[in-house]
């Protein structure tokens, strides 16, 4: 057999594994959850071990909504963004959140 089913694709900032190697795959895996408010990123040096990238979405999501419910827009716009990277340092999912107000006077 010439190349591996296993073999990692890059394409722009997101890393593809064919379906059978996921299928295979029964391990817990290290996540990792890059958070951003407007340009001060914090990255994540320590990592949570989910089963699966379904799971990472999940925890991805419930974890910028608890950011939003609880950042307080003061000095203009607030963008708030997560990425979510894999052991292999693969984007599973990202999401952002803005807040932008409109301040017209009537």
């Amino acid at each position: 057999m010439g190349q591996s089913a296993n073999k990692l694709t890059r394409e722009g900032t997101r890393c593809h594994v064919p379906n059978v190697a996921r299928k295979t795959e029964a391990h817990v895996r290290r996540f990792y959850f890059e958070i951003s408010l407007n340009d001060d990123v914090k990255g994540d040096a320590d990592g949570v071990d989910l089963p699966d990238d379904s799971a990472a979405r999940r925890e991805a999501v419930m974890t910028i909504a608890n950011i939003a419910a609880e950042a307080i827009p003061q000095d203009g716009p607030l963008d708030i963004a997560i990425r979510v990277l894999d052991d292999r340092e693969c984007q599973v999912f990202s999401a952002r959140v803005t807040f932008d107000f409109d301040e017209t006077r009537s």
